[in-house]
């Protein structure tokens, strides 16, 4: 049984790392979820739209330097 809700995660975790005391690195870490459940039959600009079921996972990675 649906709720008809739709949800959505995320998170993210980095760290910085100091090379010298006027240069450094750092490493982040970023993930998304989110499940969004099918919706009903509307009109838009006079036509029938309907989105199905929907899920996914998204992870990235962001490095660089700073000074």
């Amino acid at each position: 049984m649906e709720s008809g809700y739709g949800y959505s995660l995320f998170g993210s975790l980095g760290v910085d790392i100091g090379l010298t005391r006027n240069l450094g690195f750092y490493i982040k870490t970023i993930v998304r979820y989110y499940d969004i459940p099918a919706n009903d039959a509307m009109q838009i600009n006079n036509q029938v739209v309907s989105f199905p079921h929907t899920n996914a996972w998204a992870t990235m990675l962001e490095t660089g330097l700073r000074s």
